[in-house]
């Protein structure tokens, strides 16, 4: 099997295909039909324990519901371990066993997120986990380069 191609963003930052335009747009529509968006969550230590909690000067977002989407979630996961992890073991030398935390997140006017580092972290790393973010984006011509695709509505 080939690798897909990717090209270099900017450093430390790299884009490939995962699905055609037309693909997305269908995943596109057929999420934001869904009903069961919660608001998205960021883990917090609390006492020593990592809790999720909601922080909208953080991250103001709405998630989709896991349940409401199985076979998106599913079939997402399935191209990051085919076609995202051959990438990341090219250019860093990693391989990710397994992933785990996967979110449809809807971003709506006025939405964002504000970088931080999830109270969880440092647990990841005492087990040898990375963390990762995977962003769907989509090829803006007007800038000639990649951007967020949000799910605005």
């Amino acid at each position: 099997m080939s690798l897909t191609p990717y090209q270099q963003e900017a450093f430390g930052v790299f884009a490939t295909r995962l699905y055609e335009p037309a693909k997305c747009a269908s995943i596109v529509a057929r999420v934001k039909g869904q009903d069961e968006w919660e608001a998205a969550q960021v883990v917090v230590d609390s006492g020593g324990r990592s809790r999720d909690m909601t922080l909208p000067e953080t991250r103001a977002a709405r998630t989709l519901n896991r349940l409401q989407a199985v076979a998106t979630y599913h079939e997402f996961e399935e191209r990051v371990r085919f076609v995202v992890n051959p990438i990341l073991r090219q250019i860093w030398g990693v391989d990710l066993p397994r992933q785990e935390g996967t979110q449809i997140v809807r971003y709506s006017p006025g939405g964002h997120y504000i970088p931080h580092k999830d109270a969880d972290e440092s647990e990841l790393a005492d087990r040898n986990l990375l963390k990762a973010r995977v962003v769907i984006a989509s090829y803006n011509q007007h800038i000639g380069s990649f951007s967020p695709e949000p799910l605005v509505g």
